[in-house]
């Protein structure tokens, strides 16, 4: 082993010169590169096969040149010199390929005098594009390593590697250990796979469930249930994730269901054909996207309602009737003056009508939350019926039309409240419900004269995490009596009701929308007993094999090695160790926007209303719960997502660890800067004044100075504050004080300064770099200019995607500069030379998402479900 004195100095690697590397860097990555087998890498006995133009040797051997073994030696006379590999490499276009060496030189008076590179060729052995170059580094006559990579461009077939020296004067520069591969991306697969129901209808009529779980594949499953047996009858598996939001069974004995990005699909059982869902069509918005379907409800006539996302001012929903088949979309006559958009139509309910009374649809609203009345067909629809009943909820998320009265769920600032309601929209009785967490209800009437309620609703509500009866617990409402009775049966919240048989109902079921064991559960009651104050027995429950998803992960983290994940909508948390042992899944409600570690505690900070909580970290995962909800952000800052979290370990014993966190406010408020002092007796120091109507997205520190950036975008239902996204200073120690930062100079200044977003913010050299929606803007910190600006795919747009979480990300590692960009289609990963920072470079195109980097400079991304790691230094 030659250069003991060079701690990075690597052994020859004569034995596996032409295997894919199994021991480099001092740990085992074979994953991480492959080795494309340069010959004679190591010039132990001559430079051939490398093709060498000016005067260039096997070094001799001895302390004064190579060391213990030989080397290539280069004689730069006010010339240039190269040596380039035998024979060219095979690659395809899109791979990424890195070289490196070790290299020592005579003279350090020119910076770019002994420089390492990648050349690409295409058919016919001709070069395609430019040679990526580095350059050597360090003292004179010391040995340092060369890295460099680049991605093979369109058209490439094949790659070689390039040695340069070249000076005005008198140079002589020693090269060795020269290895050329292609960077292999390790898929850690996906984190948060569970057993889900995530949507659920039961068809009395057929003793048929049908559940869907969200994911990535999306699955959907059909059962039939009889004779206290639950069997899987078909089974859907998509290719891809598919956000189920609403699923009902309609008049004529279909299965319907909606997605997030606005398919409508039926499904049929056919045991001749068993075939999967259909796609019935797909609402499209005018100029792009499309038309989330939040709700589903049957109507008369074999027909279904749905409520739509709004397209631009354009609020509504639509009716499908399948027999004649026949769409009809139902617009309706509002929209939100403050903020110029469409209501979401987040639920509906449908009055079939009685006697002299027309039927009608009531479309629950947000944001802020209303309920319109329409006729079937769409037409005259009313004023809001909430208006004289709530004023201070964002969402109607749950409606439903029992009997001769209506349901409404209302959540936003007093978070899940239910009101009672008649036709006209008044008030009736005990009209308010609190806590109901079931995602439907079941309505029950009965002719029986025994019966203590006649007429009653049926849904879950958590009753609390104190007293007696404490947790979910299945309740109802009584028409005859107008009031609630909690039945004192605790069950899980729940994601469908039936009562069964369909004609003679007799037994009350219960599909849950928590599985344990991979197993799906009904929980059923005899109906004559759930009235009544001495028998309350429940019947066994029919667990049922629930369809297994990956949740599309929504924030994670990374410490030495081990990865943590949080699942989108559905939260739990991916333990990952990298060890090639499946994911440790931890039980966790929260949908984590952001995540931190600091000390040794996992902190994740939770949507909705910002809540903070921690977990301890151990060898293994992640230990007891530290600290539990803290929803200070939400409850008394109105905020709603904790997106950035900035850990500041304390630096002595007399000093606190604290976490900056930036946020994503709630309706018609602005984001909050916070600092959270971690075993102070009141930790919270909160900054909301400077962001007026704006969000914080991104932060990043350097000395005792926290920089931070800002969006103009709310939430999704809001339009743009005035004005440009801001990059500002923030003392988190001391004063607490925001400084904005004024732009001066060509470059950028005040003047041409129009971003909307800034998505991303990294601190490197002393420089800032700012990803602000399609551009990169370099901030010198020292002497308050900007230095540098590039411009990336002018597609990247936050005015075609108008929500503030949709962020970017930027990691520095071995060199560069890596950042992730959304374009509404997809996420590409680029890179920008830290010492050259003259252009940007693609990555990786779509399939990726959010980056981080560990200590080693490997670098994690999200693909959907997934984690994804490579290290770009790896050779």
């Amino acid at each position: 082993m030659k250069r003991q004195s060079i701690a990075s100095r690597l052994p020859k690697l004569r034995a596996v010169a032409f295997a894919p590397l199994t021991f480099l860097l001092g740990m085992p990555l074979a994953y991480a590169a492959s080795n494309l087998g340069l010959s004679n890498g190591t010039f132990d006995v001559e430079t051939k096969p490398w093709v060498i133009v000016g005067k260039g040797t096997s070094g001799s051997s001895g302390p004064t040149a190579c060391g213990a073994t030989k080397c290539l030696e280069l004689k730069i006379d006010n010339a240039t010199v190269t040596a380039s590999s035998e024979g060219k490499k095979n690659v395809s276009p899109g791979e990424f390929v890195t070289a490196s060496a070790m290299v020592k030189r005579s003279s350090v008076t020119e910076p770019d005098n002994v420089s390492l590179g990648i050349v690409f060729y295409g058919d016919g052995n001709v070069p395609i594009g430019t040679t990526t170059w580095s350059n050597a580094t360090g003292p004179a006559d010391t040995w340092g390593n060369v890295k460099v990579s680049a991605i093979a461009p369109a058209g490439t077939v094949a790659t070689m590697v390039v040695v340069r020296g070249k000076s005005t004067g008198k140079v002589t520069a020693h090269v060795d250990n020269v290895v050329l591969s292609k960077i292999v991306f390790e898929d850690r697969g996906p984190q948060v796979s569970l057993a889900r129901v995530s949507a659920a209808a039961f068809d009395s009529k057929k003793n048929a469930l049908y559940v869907a779980a969200n994911g990535n594949p999306a699955k959907f499953f059909h059962y039939s249930v009889e004779n206290g047996k639950a069997e899987i009858v078909t089974k859907t598996t998509w290719d891809h994730n598919v956000d189920i939001w609403s699923l009902i069974v309609g008049g004529d004995g279909a299965a319907y269901f909606g997605t997030a990005s606005g398919k409508l699909y039926k499904y049929e059982y056919d045991s001749a054909k068993n075939a999967d869902p259909v796609e019935l069509m797909e609402f499209k918005k005018e100029k792009s996207g499309s038309r989330t379907i939040w709700s589903l409800k049957a109507g008369a006539d074999n027909c279904i309602y749905g409520g739509l996302e709004p397209d631009g001012t354009t609020t509504g929903g639509f009716k499908y009737c399948s027999n004649p088949e026949k769409l009809t979309m139902l617009p309706l006559p509002t929209a939100n003056a403050a903020t110029q958009v469409g209501y979401q139509v987040r639920s509906l309910a449908i009055d079939p009508g009685a006697n002299t009374t027309p039927g009608a649809v009531y479309w629950g609203m947000g944001v802020n939350s209303r309920l319109h009345k329409s006729t079937l067909d769409g037409t005259r629809t009313t004023n809001n019926l909430l208006d004289s009943v709530d004023a201070n909820h964002e969402y109607a998320y749950y409606t439903d039309f029992v009997k001769d009265r209506l349901f409404v769920r209302l959540t936003g600032t007093d978070f899940n409240q239910t009101v009672v309601l008649d036709r006209d929209g008044r008030k009736i009785g005990n009209s308010t419900v609190a806590g109901i967490n079931s995602i439907g209800m079941s309505p029950l009437s009965t002719d029986d004269k025994s019966a203590i309620c006649k007429h009653a609703v049926f849904y879950t509500k958590n009753l609390g995490d104190t007293g007696l009866k404490k947790g979910t617990h299945l309740s109802s409402y009584c028409f005859d009596k107008g009031i609630e009775t909690d039945l004192l049966i605790q069950m899980g919240p729940a994601a469908a009701f039936a009562s069964t048989p369909a004609l003679a109902p007799t037994q009350l079921f219960s599909v849950l929308r928590e599985t344990a064991g991979g197993k799906g559960k009904i929980e059923r009651f005899n109906l004559a007993d759930l009235h009544n104050s001495i028998s309350k027995k429940t019947l066994d429950p029919i667990e049922f094999e629930a369809p297994t998803t990956a949740s599309e992960i929504r924030t994670f983290v990374v410490r030495n090695g081990t990865t943590y994940s949080s699942g989108y909508v559905n939260g739990d948390l991916g333990i990952s160790d990298g060890k090639g042992n499946p994911p440790v899944l931890v039980k966790e409600p929260l949908q984590a926007e952001g995540m931190a570690i600091l000390g040794n505690h996992l902190y994740i900070g939770g949507y909705q209303d910002a809540v903070l909580k921690s977990y301890e970290l151990t060898p293994d995962g992640l230990g007891k719960v530290v600290m539990k909800n803290d929803d200070t952000l939400g409850t008394k800052y109105g905020q709603n997502r904790p997106f950035a979290m900035l850990s500041l370990p304390a630096k002595s014993t007399s000093e606190l660890d604290r976490l900056v966190i930036a946020t994503v406010p709630k309706k018609l408020e602005q984001g909050a800067l916070a600092v959270y002092s971690v075993g102070e007796r009141d930790p919270w120091k909160v900054v909301k004044e400077p962001f007026t109507g704006q969000t914080i997205l991104a932060l990043t520190r350097i000395d005792n100075v926290v920089y931070g950036g800002t969006s103009v975008w709310r939430e999704k239902d809001e339009t743009p504050s005035p004005g440009f996204a801001k990059l500002f200073t923030f003392d988190p120690f001391e004063t607490f004080a925001v400084t904005k930062v004024d732009f001066t100079g060509d470059i950028v200044n005040e003047e041409n300064w129009t971003k909307k977003a800034i998505t991303a913010l990294l601190t490197v050299n002393r420089h800032i770099w700012v990803l602000a929606e399609d551009t990169i803007v370099i901030y010198d910190h020292d002497t308050q200019t900007v230095v540098n600006k590039l411009r990336i795919d002018p597609h990247f747009s936050y005015a075609a995607w108008p929500v503030a979480w949709n962020a970017g990300s930027m990691v520095e590692s071995n060199g560069y500069v890596y950042f992730s960009a959304n374009d509404t289609f997809g996420t590409n990963v680029y890179r920008v030379n830290i010492g050259k920072p003259e252009s940007i470079e693609l990555v990786r195109k779509g399939e990726s998402g959010m980056l981080r980097v560990d200590a080693n400079g490997d670098i994690y991304f999200i693909n959907g479900a997934k984690v994804m790691k490579f290290n770009p230094a790896l050779q």
